[in-house]
């Protein structure tokens, strides 16, 4: 998930918990950056604490496709280094 607003916040909840593995990037320093600091603060410690990988101050150089044999999957890369998602798309 990219992003800090409220609805990153809230699908990266949603899918973690549906059992998936979640990272949520965010180039800034706090979640939620339009509400008071105490919220942010607040949803960020949650978040973590029920497992989401949450990588603030974390610039997306850029999200590129690539496809495999079963499945079609993303890659983005952070600032600096590379790391890979594999997401399996339905549809």
């Amino acid at each position: 998930m990219v992003g800090g607003s409220y609805v990153a916040c809230e699908f990266a909840s949603i899918f973690n918990g549906l059992v998936a593995q979640v990272i949520q990037i965010h180039r800034g320093e706090k979640l939620l950056a339009g509400f008071d600091d105490d919220i942010g603060s607040f949803i960020a410690s949650a978040m973590i604490k029920t497992g989401v990988n949450l990588q603030l101050k974390t610039q997306v150089e850029g999200i590129t496709t690539f496809y495999r044999s079963d499945f079609k999957a993303l890659k983005h890369t952070l600032s600096g280094s590379t790391e890979r998602t594999l997401m399996k798309l339905l549809g």
